[in-house]
């Protein structure tokens, strides 16, 4: 059998030795299937989750945020049509909403924004989806909780925001939910 080497991402460091060679045939560059990399990812690095709150607790060696940098935010950045892999990092943001700095978050925001004008209905829904559970997201600063996306950050985007929201609402024929929960905590 031909000894088989394969380096290894460094956003999986540290991983049980079969899990780590799981995935770095899942990163190989000949693997297209990049909807599959983030399932993957996202299966590999939450240790702890709610609905409510997203992720709390990452599995230890799992850098998210570098994997978000070198996968997820091109993604989001390129224009192409692929709607299933756009609404899977879509997903990707707002499943690891709360590792995101606030600095972060308000440079994610205007890129969230753009993909409310997607025709598809599964990438501008993931889009509200994301923009919502990101205004409901917290820190907690000086043992308060105080919202990461203040009214000041909101109010720089918030008239893109709208028009974003409220064209999802005369687009489709049926009301979103996602849309008007957003509306709503805008």
């Amino acid at each position: 059998m031909a000894n088989i080497t394969i380096s290894e991402p460094e956003c999986i460091s540290g991983k049980p030795k079969m899990l780590r060679y799981v995935c770095c045939c899942f990163f190989a560059r000949n693997l297209t299937s990049f909807y599959l990399q983030i399932h993957l990812m996202m299966a590999i690095a939450v240790k702890t989750q709610t609905q409510q709150t997203g992720v709390s607790q990452i599995t230890p060696g799992v850098n998210v945020l570098d994997f978000f940098q070198i996968h997820i935010l091109p993604e989001l950045q390129d224009r192409s049509h692929r709607p299933v892999v756009k609404a899977t990092a879509i997903k990707y943001v707002s499943v690891f909403r709360r590792q995101f700095s606030r600095e972060n978050l308000v440079h994610l925001l205007p890129l969230l924004i753009s993909h409310l004008s997607s025709t598809v209905i599964v990438v501008h829904t993931y889009a509200a989806y994301a923009i919502e559970r990101i205004l409901v997201t917290r820190d907690q600063v000086g043992g308060r909780n105080i919202p990461k996306i203040g009214s000041t950050e909101l109010q720089a985007v918030i008239e893109p925001l709208f028009n974003g929201l409220f064209a999802i609402i005369e687009l489709q024929q049926n009301e979103n939910d996602y849309a008007m929960k957003c509306i709503m905590r805008s």
